[in-house]
């Protein structure tokens, strides 16, 4: 997906395209809206998993909802590291 430079970072003020790539692992849905989840395998506490991984959700949501038209109604970070999910 595309998406102007200035949504990847607030200090590039331009309009200028930036293909954003990755990989969703897991995303399904229910009868009122989807579910995203991710895998993260980081040595790390929940306030940094959700800081160093909210961008990234915010375009996997933004992708999600593009492509199929529908709301993301809940996104999920998985640590196997602190064995649980936490809501981004």
């Amino acid at each position: 997906m595309t998406v102007p430079a200035k949504e990847v970072k607030e200090e590039w003020q331009s309009d200028e395209p930036i293909l954003i790539q990755g990989v969703i692992d897991l995303c399904f849905e229910e009868e009122d809206g989807i579910v995203l989840m991710d895998y993260k395998t980081d040595h790390a506490d929940e306030e940094v998993l959700k800081k160093r991984y909210s961008s990234q959700f915010k375009f996997y949501k933004k992708a999600i909802e593009q492509m199929t038209g529908k709301k993301v109604k809940e996104s999920l970070l998985y640590s196997f590291y602190l064995k649980k999910s936490l809501p981004v």
